[in-house]
């Protein structure tokens, strides 16, 4: 109870405890606190404007570098043109051949990385072993297996809209009958062309929005990691997804009749 008290107690608690030549220091020290926080808060200010403006210096250099090395690149290889007409010795064009190659790819931009398809399925199914029951599992294995079959397998950041247009597109013209049987083994586009060959009813729009549920969790899972620059299955894709079955409501004579059986 002592200790709380004394910690509840203000500076004036403390002053009164010193000896009295030591009671003007500390009014000095009290006074002075609040001045030097603020000093330390505008050297803090002003170093952090010093450092962003020696980081637009070096972006500045940079982009300067870059331009000069690409006209740079333009000459050497007009030199080299010159050099082969006049039949210069090998080791003088070797050498701007070599320059050429080291400044094209300072000039190159850098690649990000990026996992395949195939292998991100994996990291991502696994994150879903021990959250979510097997069949769910299965149904986006499901999912991925199509989208591989209408699109290939490339690095996530390498698929555009323009693929997801395309497997939109197919999916949609899918037999209603699809994913019905357990021993499916044609492909997206088997499937398809029988549907159309036997003109068969199709997929409803609720089924292939299904689909693009799950792919993007799957591109939402990396965009977090920064390994995808966006998730192209979102953005405004539009899926018909009104019911195919007309429904007629029960009379109630037709209710009464049917409660009133066994």
């Amino acid at each position: 109870m002592h200790l709380k008290t004394e910690l509840s107690e203000d500076e004036n608690f403390i002053r009164n405890e010193l000896p009295e030549d030591a009671q003007e220091l500390f009014d000095l020290l009290i006074q002075d606190y609040p001045h030097r926080i603020a000093f330390l808060q505008t050297q803090y200010d002003h170093q952090r404007l010093r450092h962003s403006m020696e980081s637009l210096e070096q972006v500045e250099k940079l982009e300067k570098a870059r331009n000069l090395t690409g006209r740079s690149v333009h000459l050497l290889e007009r030199t080299v043109t010159d050099l082969k007409k006049t039949k210069a010795s090998l080791p003088a064009l070797t050498d701007i051949q070599s320059q050429i190659k080291d400044m094209k790819a300072f000039l190159a931009p850098k690649e990000k990385p990026s996992p395949l398809f195939s292998e991100a399925i994996k990291i991502f199914l696994e994150t879903k072993d021990t959250t979510v029951q097997s069949t769910v599992v299965k149904s986006y294995e499901r999912t991925f297996k199509r989208f591989l079959e209408v699109c290939g397998d490339k690095p996530m950041r390498d698929y555009t809209g323009a693929d997801v247009g395309h497997f939109k597109a197919l999916m949609e013209q899918l037999p209603e009958s699809y994913g019905k049987q357990r021993n499916d083994t044609w492909t997206v586009q088997e499937f398809v062309a029988d549907a159309k060959k036997r003109k068969l009813a199709r997929i409803s729009g609720k089924s292939v929005k299904n689909h693009f549920t799950k792919l993007s969790g799957l591109w939402k899972h990396f965009l977090l990691r920064d390994l995808v620059d966006r998730n192209v299955f979102t953005g405004g894709w539009q899926f018909d997804t009104k019911s195919k079955t007309n429904r007629v409501r029960w009379s109630d004579t037709d209710l009464k009749t049917i409660a009133g059986q066994p």
